[in-house]
């Protein structure tokens, strides 16, 4: 009788072990919750989970990926060129998939990774989310931050990303700016973004600190603002401006102090100070928007 209770039990057991739902079954009963970092607010505690889930989030956002498995030819991406993308979830999802599969040996590995596959994705999902901002030092918790469900990006080719390496990008549906997931140059000249939802358009600016004073036209010229940082306009509505003049027109050398007398007398601003003169003087940082009807 002991023999024939030790085989139903081995029999059991192995059927456990080979059955997804018998699995979870068994690992609820033991309060063992792999991957409770998609489920659970102290997330990501032990070691092997958040090494799982981090390492499969930035798979996600293909961290890793060959380059030239993304641009195949490189034609598909000549110099000073950009290049917008949707990532297909299905790919994603087989990505993830076969990076699991190193671990399925046996019917039993099948078997664990068919229970948890769901939970496995969903942490990935949240692990993503959240590399950005750690990277950046922020604080933000992404494990309550549901994804949109829809990865969009670029790819830039382009000499601009060399002499401004501090460039600053925002996607927008609409007017709406959309999350970051992952911002990296992959050379001195290629960059590849990928964000959160559906983009209408990309814009690309110089980074803030550069800002800086500036003429309006070549010509030197310089419209004019009011108190509201408004366009100054004249009786007929038409914008105020000045134009400097050289104190060394060779080595174009503006005169500064006849420039803020005009500015000061156009404005009839007084006194007119350094931070008048300032305000007048700024320079909006140049930027360069791309708009995407259908993607």
């Amino acid at each position: 009788m002991n023999r024939v209770s030790s085989k139903e039990h081995f029999e059991a057991l192995k059927s456990s072990l080979t059955d997804p739902d018998k699995i979870r079954q068994l690992h609820a009963e033991m309060e063992v919750t792999p991957l409770r970092y998609a489920a659970s607010e102290q997330a990501g505690t032990d070691d092997y989970e958040k090494t799982v889930t981090e390492w499969l989030g930035h798979l996600k956002l293909l961290h890793g990926v060959p380059f030239h498995y993304l641009v195949s030819d490189p034609r598909m991406l000549p110099q000073e060129s950009i290049r917008f993308f949707s990532v297909d979830a299905n790919w994603i999802e087989y990505l993830v998939d076969g990076a699991c599969s190193i671990a399925r040996h046996g019917k039993v590995e099948k078997a664990h990774d068919m229970a948890y596959r769901d939970l496995t994705i969903a942490a990935s999902s949240l692990a993503a989310n959240r590399i950005r901002h750690r990277k950046l030092g922020m604080d933000e918790d992404a494990r309550g931050n549901q994804s949109s469900g829809q990865i969009t990006g670029f790819m830039l080719r382009s000499s601009v990303l060399a002499n401004w390496p501090g460039m600053e990008v925002t996607a927008y549906n609409n007017k709406t700016p959309l999350k970051t997931l992952r911002m990296e140059h992959l050379s001195e000249s290629v960059l590849v973004a990928f964000f959160d939802g559906k983009f209408t358009s990309v814009e690309f600016r110089k980074a803030a600190e550069i800002l800086h004073f500036g003429f309006d036209a070549d010509d030197f010229s310089k419209k004019l603002r009011d108190e509201k940082r408004k366009p100054l306009l004249n009786k007929d509505n038409n914008p105020i401006s000045v134009t400097a003049k050289f104190r060394d027109p060779e080595r174009r050398v503006v005169n500064v102090r006849d420039l803020a007398k005009s500015m000061e007398t156009e404005t009839q601003t007084k006194p007119f100070t350094s931070a008048e003169f300032a305000m007048q003087m700024v320079a909006r940082l140049e930027r360069v928007s791309f708009s995407r009807l259908k993607l």
